[in-house]
């Protein structure tokens, strides 16, 4: 396999050193397929770039590279950096607050080489609609009640429920052996904690990122949301589960979240109004009561219409959508 028909793995660092350190790590420990790294610091003030200059790839890493910005330039801008060191037949992008598991990139390649309209992938991973082989909760709701000061391992041992990491990564597989799930957006998207893309879908959709994007959220949305405009697939596989301990750069940065949120989601309402507009107004079409899905918090499918909505105001939210009552 030549670099350029590899794999592009692309991992943004801010600070939450201990955190990037189980990341790779794990990188290091499970992936045993040839791929390319590349490591986007976005101005960490801690000792991520000490640890990162000193860093030693195993053989499967055909190229490593390091990009350090003096400063935060978001998450967008920070992918699209590292995704012109290598153009490589397939991308993935990941956080630095994940946990790998055994032969997930095998599983990743595997299930988008099943249907070549699939446009971004996603693993099983803590969310609403992932089962916990050992509770009654869903993967996220187990994750949402834990200690969050508790040390990333001890953290990752409770939310197992003190089984060992490679018996929950088999368990959970088992009990969501969905095989491949088919979204569209709108109104769903593919979180991009760890995603593969498909480097043509990629490039025919206008790339990994809109720079328009400057803070913080809606990215990943964006992103999934071009990929189904073009006709191409949004697919989750339950043949692979990747960890997500979620928003660790941004806790440990005390970054508020719901402030640069409601910035992006503007930028994001500007661009998408009319097609949200269309999609509701669909659904009304269709019999489904958008008004209480959207009051619904047990509803997944939308979420994130429900927090869009919550930022630019319930009022410019349904503007030109033909409710009933």
């Amino acid at each position: 396999m030549s670099v350029d028909e590899s794999v592009h793995i692309i991992m943004v660092t801010w600070n939450a050193l201990a955190y990037t350190k189980i990341a790779l790590e794990s990188l290091f420990k499970y992936t045993d397929v040839p791929y390319c790294l590349t490591i986007v610091d976005n101005g960490s003030k801690d000792e991520t770039l000490d640890y990162l200059d000193r860093l030693s790839t195993p053989d499967f890493c055909l190229k490593f590279s390091l990009i350090a910005n003096h400063k935060n330039l978001g998450y967008g801008n920070a992918i699209v950096q590292g995704d012109e060191r290598v153009k490589s037949q397939y991308v993935c992008v990941v956080n630095n607050d994940v946990m790998f598991s055994p032969k997930w990139l095998q599983g990743l390649l595997r299930a988008i080489g099943e249907d070549p309209l699939i446009g971004i992938l996603g693993p099983l991973r803590p969310a609403p609609w992932c089962k916990h082989p050992y509770s009654d909760e869903s993967t996220d709701g187990v994750l949402e009640k834990l200690n969050d000061d508790l040390p990333p391992l001890q953290e990752l041992s409770a939310y197992c429920l003190g089984k060992d990491y490679d018996t929950f990564v088999k368990d959970v597989r088992k009990i969501n052996d969905f095989g491949l799930k088919y979204f569209s957006g709108p109104p769903i998207h593919i979180v991009t904690c760890c995603a593969l893309l498909r480097r043509e879908i990629v490039d025919k959709v206008g790339g990994l990122a809109d720079l328009d994007y400057k803070t913080f959220g809606a990215e990943d949305t964006d992103l999934s949301w071009r990929i189904s405009a073009h006709g191409y697939k949004l697919v989750v596989t339950s043949g692979v589960y990747v960890h997500h301990f979620k928003h660790k750069s941004s806790d440990e940065n005390n970054l508020n979240r719901k402030k640069f949120c409601r910035v992006n989601n503007e930028v994001f309402y500007q661009k998408w109004k009319s097609v949200i507009k269309s999609f509701l107004n669909k659904e009304i079409q269709n019999g489904i009561d958008v008004k209480k899905l959207m009051s619904d918090e047990a509803y997944y499918e939308y979420w994130f219409l429900r927090r869009l909505k919550e930022n630019i105001g319930n009022k410019r939210f349904w503007e030109g959508v033909s409710l009933t009552d």
